[in-house]
């Protein structure tokens, strides 16, 4: 099952994932309590929402259901997350959280320090009390807390104070991270001499004859005339030159051509 985060509080926004087939959705910067009448209305079939029904497409496997069980069943199981991130947020965070139909209050600890004008220095007191105050909130009004964890050991301190819906890391950084755990169980002691690893270092290569070839296909697309004298406009940045080294480039017929190096081993 699949939950998708979508970008605001639009109808067609949050349909659309849930009839392809998602669990539920998770909206941003949720900062009032019709914000959150709107996620829960568009989202929840009747008695609690209005969304439109569609039977026998990808959310039912294509396949025919019972219509009244159906519904039943989807506004048992769907799973609807608000985040609430910002100080105006919290400010609102009763009104929010007393929506009938919210499944999650979702708390980004990084974005509500910003708003409160410490950034990222969640162990701030002012912030420390309100993530304090939100944890209390979800649990006065029955909405399951949840929150980002940067560390494992950050995952069960927070579960220690309540939380039971969490985040952690990103796809990448988890394939990053058992990656190198593997790498440094199965190589060699004493093989490294303090080197990356062959296969880093030839991904790295990869990686810099990549840019080297997309520069060179925008440099082959000629310069233009950018909004002022001397300067050149090229696709993947702006090079500004004096009036004089722009004629005398161009005099010469055009940028010179830039070499790659190869000394990697």
């Amino acid at each position: 099952p699949a939950v998708v985060r979508v970008p605001e509080v639009q109808r067609s926004l949050l349909s659309r994932p849930l009839d392809a087939g998602a669990l539920g959705v998770m909206v941003p910067r949720v900062e009032s309590r019709a914000q959150a009448e709107q996620i829960v209305k568009y989202t929840r079939y009747f008695p609690m929402g209005d969304r439109g029904v569609a039977l026998g497409t990808a959310h039912n496997a294509y396949q025919m259901v019972n219509g009244k069980r159906f519904i039943r069943e989807a506004n048992a199981e769907l799973l609807i997350i608000v985040q609430i991130e910002t100080q105006r947020g919290m400010e609102r965070l009763d009104d929010i959280l007393s929506v009938p139909g919210l499944s999650v209050a979702y708390l980004g600890p990084h974005d509500l320090s910003t708003s409160m004008g410490r950034p990222g220095d969640i162990g701030h007191p002012r912030v420390v009390e309100a993530i304090t105050a939100f944890l209390h909130g979800c649990k006065r009004h029955g909405v399951i807390p949840g929150i980002w964890g940067e560390s494992i050991q950050d995952g069960r301190a927070w579960a220690r104070r309540g939380a039971r819906f969490m985040t952690y890391g990103a796809d990448f950084s988890m394939v990053m991270e058992r990656s190198k755990m593997v790498l440094e169980a199965v190589r060699p002691e004493g093989r490294n001499h303090g080197r990356r690893p062959r296969c880093i270092r030839f991904l790295a290569f990869r990686v810099r004859r990549a840019i080297a070839r997309r520069s060179a296909r925008a440099g082959e697309e000629g310069p233009r005339r950018g909004p002022q004298e001397g300067v050149d406009t090229v696709r993947g940045g702006v090079h500004a030159r004096t009036p004089e080294e722009h004629a005398r480039r161009h005099t010469a017929g055009g940028f010179p051509q830039q070499r790659c190096r190869k000394d990697v081993h």
